[in-house]
């Protein structure tokens, strides 16, 4: 269900285009955690120096080690251990990850991740998270919710700033498909919206934070 989901996010990929136009991972050693089934890191990889990424859940660090390839480092670690020396990595990016962490181990991962950043001029870290509005979020319950009410004040407090702000899609083969996957992920409550009005081209909004780990 998950791999359905991530196959119909960003379809352009205009969250990978406008990392690399930040040059969020280009020429340097860079981590992905919470790397979900690599379907992010599969552009990215490429562009860096070298590429590790991290997922909690053996099922997603085994897709993410297929869809990266075998030049890729991929590693089952959970976010707030990390196995890593301090300083290690030039770019850290968390995607999709702090909003579906529960609340008491948000600022330990946070601290895992600047732990293991490089305190170098160009090193930082990048957050990708979903935008607060937008009918994915209305989907969810979570119009103007977690994301808005808690994870972007504690990226704010922590140094994160919102460099952009990206209005893409959901695109399911059907609606039928949409609602079965998006029942699943997101509960009944999403399943029975798509039953009355089905759709299977959905706003999606995404926004990107970055923080200079030197600070």
């Amino acid at each position: 269900m998950f791999a359905a989901f991530a196959q119909a996010e960003d379809p352009d990929e205009q969250i990978t285009e406008a990392l690399l136009g930040h040059g969020a991972v280009t020429g340097c050693v860079a981590l992905d955690v919470g790397c979900g089934t690599g379907r992010f890191g599969s552009r990215l990889a490429p562009h860096a120096k070298s590429y590790v990424a991290v997922d909690a859940s053996p099922q997603m660090a085994r897709i993410a080690a297929e869809n990266l390839g075998c030049r890729r480092t991929v590693a089952i670690a959970r976010g707030e251990r990390l196995p890593f020396a301090d300083a290690t990595f030039d770019r850290i990016l968390a995607s999709f990850l702090l909003a579906n962490l529960p609340r008491s181990l948000r600022n330990q991962v946070l601290a895992e991740l600047l732990r293991v950043a490089r305190s170098s001029p160009e090193a930082a870290i990048w957050a990708v998270e979903n935008h607060w509005h937008g009918a994915f979020q209305k989907l969810r319950g979570r119009a103007g919710g977690v994301e808005n009410a808690e994870v972007l004040p504690l990226l704010r407090d922590h140094g994160f700033r919102v460099v952009e702000t990206i209005r893409t899609r959901l695109r399911f083969p059907s609606p039928e498909h949409a609602r079965v996957v998006l029942g699943m992920l997101c509960g009944e409550a999403a399943a029975c919206a798509l039953t009355e009005e089905p759709c299977a081209d959905i706003d999606h909004q995404v926004v990107l934070l970055e923080r200079a780990a030197a600070r």
